[in-house]
């Protein structure tokens, strides 16, 4: 089955399922403003254009999101999103999403599947996997791949003044090349602490990437992040980081 194919049949069945839904449930219709960018660097002009639209009710969300650029390219392409969001118990939310970008030489296929827990309570969960295709349109040194990430994030408010969140990730990217592919777990802890005006955040991160077919490529990385910040007005704040090594 070819890429687009399947990504089309993928958020057509998703529409469908939800559609009753859409019908029976008493919510609203929001247009987000369009918003427009213009940017000159090193003598190119670069535009960009966004905008989206959504349907909101108690139990169910379905939003669309465009971006359009002049130029685009493999980073930035042009894309469109949509997704689904809905309540199945308390605060429960299952989700799913697709989106579709293009660039001069590629096409990009993404899909997410989620569970939520929302904070409402002292806990709250995450859990999600992903999975991107990049199929290549052109003559161009780029390459096919494959992509899936798995992750989990936990946030849990300790007290009423401190809360933790720590997340941990699988991801395997699989070029055709089979010396670019590659694995990458990550995990992160970071703690915030707010008092009177003032917060302070620490967060420690550590992940490692594995080539099986290219080990010379392998790397592993630490980062330690402390920050201040001290909120002296409503509307104004001063941020200070004291020390992040990965800024």
């Amino acid at each position: 089955m070819r890429p687009r194919k399947g990504l089309s049949q993928t958020l057509l069945i998703i529409l469908l399922l939800n559609l009753p839904t859409v019908a029976v449930a008493k919510g609203e219709w929001r247009l987000d403003p369009v918003t427009a960018k213009l940017k000159w660097a090193e003598g190119e002009d670069r535009l960009l254009v966004g905008g989206g639209w959504g349907y909101y009710a108690t139990d169910f969300r379905w939003t669309n999101d465009v971006r359009w650029r002049n130029p685009s390219s493999p980073s930035q392409p042009v894309y469109y999103q949509t997704q689904l969001r809905r309540r199945i118990t308390n605060d429960w939310w299952v989700g799913t999403a697709g989106r579709y970008s293009t660039a001069p030489t590629c096409d990009f296929y993404w899909v997410e599947l989620e569970a939520e827990k929302t904070l409402s309570k002292p806990v709250a969960v995450r859990l999600w996997g992903e999975g991107e295709r990049r199929h290549v349109t052109a003559s161009t040194t780029l390459e096919n791949y494959d992509l899936y990430i798995i992750g989990s994030r936990l946030r849990w408010r300790l007290a009423p003044d401190w809360q933790w969140k720590g997340e941990l990730s699988r991801e395997g990217k699989t070029y055709a090349s089979p010396k670019n592919s590659s694995t990458k777990t990550a995990v992160s802890n970071e703690l915030t602490w707010r008092i009177s005006h003032h917060t302070l955040l620490g967060r420690w991160a550590e992940s490692t990437r594995v080539y099986p077919e290219n080990p010379w490529r392998n790397y592993h990385h630490q980062s330690l992040r402390l920050e201040w910040q001290w909120n002296f007005f409503t509307s104004l704040h001063s941020r200070i980081r004291i020390f992040s090594p990965d800024s």
